[in-house]
């Protein structure tokens, strides 16, 4: 491996542990310099703000899942298994990386916009997931596929700011998203 790119990998590995303990607010590129090890000079080669790092370190950390909701429906995957896949993967993010997941709702908070694509690509993914659920017999929706996918989405997003700002067991987290599929999206009759 190049390098640069070690080097690279290092730098959003630190910068990662730096937001776990700092959060977002409390960190900066003279911080991450001295988490990473490196002089400001080199990592200011890399990334040219605490913003750009900590964007960098959140893709790393939490890809768009909807390329794999995609492919599963392609896949022919039962729609009920995918939609349980998909709050499984939201869930255990956020139980997996709570610390990391209070650095990108503070992001959140000062930059409103970050959230839009991503909910977008989600939106459009459960959209997808909800009508072929609604093809196969799976779900019986009064409502349109994208009021659902809609709810849904923001549902998770929900769930995980009330997990981190009432610090929930996982054991409720786990009940919740159970409750959270029911309510949702009934199964067909």
């Amino acid at each position: 491996m190049k390098k640069a790119i070690k080097t690279q990998l290092s730098i959003l590995s630190q910068a990662k542990a730096m937001f776990i303990q700092h959060g977002y607010h409390h960190s900066s590129m003279k911080l991450a310099a001295e988490y990473a090890g490196v002089s400001r000079a080199c990592l200011y080669e890399y990334f040219d703000s605490t913003e750009a790092l900590l964007l960098a370190v959140l893709e790393a950390e939490q890809p768009d899942h909807a390329p794999q909701i995609y492919q599963q429906i392609a896949d022919k995957q039962p729609s009920a298994e995918i939609l349980q896949q998909v709050l499984d993967y939201y869930c255990q993010r956020l139980l997996a990386n709570r610390p990391l997941a209070r650095a990108r709702y503070e992001y959140c908070l000062s930059h409103p916009a970050f959230l839009e694509a991503p909910y977008k690509s989600l939106v459009a993914a459960l959209s997808h997931l909800i009508l072929y659920g609604q093809r196969t017999g799976t779900f019986a929706t009064q409502a349109t596929p994208q009021q659902y996918a809609q709810h849904l989405a923001l549902s998770l997003e929900g769930l995980g700011l009330l997990c981190l700002s009432m610090a929930r067991p996982k054991r409720t987290i786990a009940a919740e998203q159970a409750q959270l599929y029911r309510i949702l999206v009934p199964p067909a009759r």
